[in-house]
């Protein structure tokens, strides 16, 4: 799996840490998008309950020179998975 489950990890740290980011970046430039966007959601499900989550893949990505078109999508598929899921 490229994403762990944010769930326990707020057991751990409580509602006095942010978390930030979840999605790898690998995923980001190799996934389907369809693969991924389900990825993302999942995600950001997990990390929505109490508030204290960022989505963010867990590394900029550097394509050189340019990022791939693959990574392009996925990149806005992050952000529109993100905004569908809404806010809290």
């Amino acid at each position: 799996m490229l994403s762990q489950d944010v769930g326990p990890l707020f057991g751990y740290v409580g509602p006095e840490l942010c978390i930030v980011g979840n999605v790898q970046e690998h995923g980001l430039e190799t996934m389907p998008e369809g693969a991924f966007r389900r990825l993302v959601e999942e995600t950001v499900q997990t990390g929505m309950p109490g508030g204290s989550f960022i989505l963010s893949p867990t590394a900029t990505p550097f394509g050189w020179p340019e990022m791939t078109e693959l990574t392009q999508r996925n990149w806005l598929t992050m952000l529109d998975a993100g905004l569908a899921a809404g806010t809290y």
